[in-house]
């Protein structure tokens, strides 16, 4: 993209700032930023609401939209959604040119206790687009 290593390092930086999501490892020098989120921070799924604004149900539980981020399959009746996601940035370039890649990684939980268990979701790769493209045109416009 058109813009400075450091105005797409500093793009990225707010990104994950701005959404409150936690970078666990920051190396400037070698472009790598490692950042993890909770469920809470990166909600994969919302009630659909019906024309009262209310939530609908299907008997006990709320009927959700499909999954954003990440698709986890199922446990039971219910559908399974991220309790945990890690990502991966890398960032390229010089005073003129840079480039970012993200990589994605969702993990949800099911069970309790002893029972308890983890299985890997699969990335729709809609936070990896959103983060590229908002750097991007964070960038370009300054």
């Amino acid at each position: 993209m058109a813009g400075s290593y450091d105005s797409t390092w500093a793009a990225v930086v707010s990104y994950f700032a701005d959404r409150n999501i936690a970078i666990r490892i920051i190396e400037k020098a070698s472009g790598i930023i490692v950042a993890e989120a909770l469920r809470s921070s990166l909600p994969n799924r919302t009630p659909v609401l019906g024309k009262n604004g209310k939530p609908l149900y299907k008997g006990l539980y709320p009927v959700m939209t499909p999954p954003v981020y990440a698709d986890c399959g199922s446990y039971g009746l219910s559908d399974l959604d991220p309790s945990s996601a890690s990502f991966n940035v890398r960032v390229l370039g010089d005073a003129s040119r840079s480039t970012v890649r993200v990589t994605a990684r969702f993990v949800a939980m099911y069970g309790a206790g002893v029972n308890a268990r983890t299985v890997e979701c699969v990335s729709l790769g809609k936070f990896e687009t959103e983060l590229e493209s908002h750097v991007k045109s964070t960038v370009e416009r300054r």
